[in-house]
C-alpha cells in the first residue's frame, strides 16, 4: 500500500472527522440515515489520514503526494 496522499490532504479529512465527531458529541442529534451517513463519512476519513491512502485514489491511479526523487531525475 502505497503513501498517496497530500499533507493538506490529510490534515482536511482529519478536521473533517473531528468536525462531525465534535457534533455528535456536542448536540446529541436522533439517529437518521443522514446522521448515519455522515458518522460512516467520518470514519472514513479519519481512517484514510491515519493511514495516509486513499482507496479511491488507488482505483483512479492518482498520486496526490509529491515525490523529490522522480522530480529531480
Amino acid at each position: 500500500m502505497e503513501k498517496n496522499m497530500h499533507i493538506i490532504d490529510r490534515i482536511i479529512r482529519g478536521l473533517l472527522a473531528v468536525n462531525i465527531a465534535g457534533y455528535f458529541y456536542f448536540f446529541k442529534p436522533e439517529l437518521t440515515y443522514l446522521n448515519l451517513l455522515l458518522i460512516f463519512i467520518a470514519i472514513l476519513s479519519f481512517i484514510t489520514s491515519v493511514l495516509n491512502f486513499c482507496p479511491t485514489y488507488g482505483i483512479l491511479g492518482l498520486n496526490q503526494k509529491s515525490n523529490k526523487k522522480k522530480e529531480n531525475n
